[in-house]
């Protein structure tokens, strides 16, 4: 089981010299309880799949061994989209296989929201995270990362491998890896393409639906208009 955690260069539009940098993961964490490994995903080549570590996808895609993060599902969206812009063969994709997002771990008081990694680590292992927003929208495309960016980095990655650990010794018959690869939301997972086929429907529903709200808001303001002209 690994901890799994990633980063992505943010370009707001006050930071236009980043533009220019590549899309997608700029790093990637792995972790264990008692390391953790950063890859400069950006740094390699041009930035794209194609000049990716090989043993990286062989790690990604290997069902036997667990990738544990909390939204680890839009993570392993990020890097499957990211695997197709170099990739057409399905066998050259990242699909991110035998992933375990601990954000439904704990009860939230909304069915549908995940709890952050910030409060697992905490209620978990008793660790606090720092989660500066200056840390986060730092430039993670840098040749050289800063030891504040590589500590933000590996700390996600290793709190999800370090909290598997604290499961694992309190209930060994659920936590097991063997125990976890029989689960049936391990078993019957998405798998990437039908998740991303899926996922840009609903985004293509959500911007018809907000046109249409938007043309009745036109609409009524064109009728209010005429009222007041009479």
């Amino acid at each position: 089981i690994l901890g799994f955690d990633q980063e992505s260069i943010a370009k707001p539009p006050w930071k236009p010299e980043r533009a220019s940098l590549p899309d997608g993961p700029a790093t990637v964490q792995l972790s264990t309880p008692t390391s953790c490994i950063i890859i400069q995903l950006s740094r390699c080549g041009d930035g794209s799949a194609l000049h990716a570590p090989a043993v990286l996808r062989d790690v990604i895609n290997n069902e036997r061994i667990i990738k544990v993060g909390v939204g680890i599902d839009d993570d392993a969206l990020e890097f499957y989209r990211w695997s197709r812009e170099s990739f057409e063969e399905e066998t050259q994709l990242y699909e991110l296989k035998s992933r375990f997002d601990l954000g439904c771990l704990l009860p939230h008081k909304n069915p549908s929201t995940r709890v952050g990694i910030k409060e697992l680590g905490e209620k978990v292992i008793g660790v606090s995270l720092n989660k500066s927003k200056r840390l986060s929208m730092s430039n993670w495309g840098s040749r050289y990362l800063t030891e504040e960016q590589i500590a933000y980095a590996a700390r996600d990655a290793w709190v999800s491998a370090a909290i598997i650990e604290r499961l694992q010794k309190a209930n060994e018959e659920v936590f097991t890896t063997d125990a976890l690869r029989k689960m049936d939301f391990m078993t019957n997972q998405t798998n990437m393409k039908d998740m991303d086929e899926r996922i840009r429907e609903s985004k293509a529903l959500k911007d018809v639906e907000k046109e249409l709200k938007n043309k009745l808001i036109d609409g009524s303001k064109i009728s209010e208009n005429k009222r007041d002209a009479k």
